[in-house]
């Protein structure tokens, strides 16, 4: 047989030999199932219309929104150690203690007036002027303290309107030296009661408080009559050397009242021991020295008696301690305005007047109630 002839092995294709591996990647990671789409973050969700943290349009009105941060204030107060008074006086509570304000734009001094007081008097504090206001309507403040330089209102302006608010709660301002010369034209409209020059001892300062609170308990129970119409008190004497002042008096106040003359200090002493003096005018040409004398013992002697003075350029050290020490009751600078002369003497003249219906008013006090009692 003829031989077989082998088949030539067949070759196998390369691919076929061999196939092509791809080389495979290493095994991607399996990707997470893919679950349910996510939710989307709720910051991407359509608002609903009432979901705005802030209203477009106010939910309160402005007075519920004012006793919602008062509210807010005095829980503050509360939480740093200051007492609280119920919404309509601290009588509620039964804390008896005189009610005292500060107000100051720094919490540091704020923090140190409420620690040296608060175990002698019924303490509250505030850096916000508007808050003051607010806080002497609703808790029957006695007793406010304000510093004079605040980025919102002044605290003679302060002061000012919380005698409109309160003509018997008891002012007291606390300045730096710069501020004297702005002050001195403000006193007629605030009658503030004492100055107390910073940085203050705090001594002098107890002392201060302390006669604020004897003025306040001593007219607790004191019914304060209807102002008396200035004919019924007494003369005006007018301490001018020159007579002009004295004679411009007489013109203003014809038929209200008496006007005397005298040219010093020393002649106004002799007219003080003859007649019942209201009110004393003295222009400051009378003698600086000698009327400082006479206004400082008035207060000690004749503390019912009112002095305005008069003078051509302010010596506002010399006025800041007339205030604290004579108790000045207005101050007048020339040139003099004939209606707001006139205006401060008949104040002058319907205080004397209450002072002598009530003359425990005085005598209880000596003379420091006539900066606590409203004109």
């Amino acid at each position: 047989m003829p031989a077989m002839k082998a088949e030539p092995p067949k070759a196998v294709p390369p691919a076929a030999a061999a196939p092509k591996v791809e080389a495979k990647a290493p095994p991607a990671k399996p990707e997470p199932p893919k679950s349910a789409p996510a939710q989307p973050k709720p910051a991407l969700v359509p608002q609903k219309p009432a979901a705005p943290a802030v209203p477009t349009k106010p939910i309160l009105s402005s007075q519920a929104a004012a006793a919602l941060v008062q509210k807010a204030k005095v829980a503050v107060q509360q939480a740093h150690g200051a007492p609280a008074a119920p919404p309509a006086t601290a009588q509620a509570s039964g804390d008896r203690r005189v009610r005292i304000l500060f107000v100051d734009d720094e919490e540091r001094i704020l923090a140190g007036l409420r620690s040296l007081f608060r175990q002698e008097y019924n303490v509250f504090v505030t850096d916000n002027p508007e808050d003051a206001l607010e806080l002497v309507k609703r808790h029957d403040i006695q007793v406010i303290v304000s510093d004079q330089r605040m980025p919102q209102m002044t605290g003679v302006e302060l002061l000012r309107q919380a005698k409109e608010q309160a003509p018997q709660v008891v002012r007291i301002l606390l300045t730096g030296y710069s501020d004297l010369a702005a002050l001195v034209g403000s006193i007629n409209q605030g009658e503030i009661f004492r100055f107390v020059k910073k940085p203050w001892d705090n001594d002098e300062l107890r002392q201060v408080i302390a006669q604020a609170a004897k003025i306040v308990s001593d007219l607790s129970d004191v019914q304060v009559p209807p102002p008396e119409s200035p004919r019924s008190a007494g003369s005006v004497l007018v301490i001018d050397p020159q007579q002009g002042l004295a004679r411009g008096l007489q013109r203003l106040l014809a038929g209200k009242a008496t006007v005397r003359l005298a040219a010093s200090a020393l002649e106004a002493v002799k007219l003080l021991d003859k007649e019942e003096i209201a009110c004393i005018v003295a222009d400051m040409d009378a003698g600086r020295e000698h009327l400082v004398s006479l206004f400082k013992l008035l207060k000690k002697q004749r503390p019912e008696i009112l002095s305005i003075l008069v003078t051509d350029e302010p010596d506002s050290e010399l006025v800041i301690d007339l205030i604290n020490t004579a108790q000045i009751f207005r101050f007048v600078t020339k040139p003099l305005n004939a209606r707001e002369l006139r205006t401060h003497v008949g104040s002058a003249l319907r205080r004397y007047a209450t002072f002598k219906k009530i003359p425990s008013l005085v005598n209880q006090l000596g003379g420091g109630v006539k900066e606590a009692i409203s004109a």
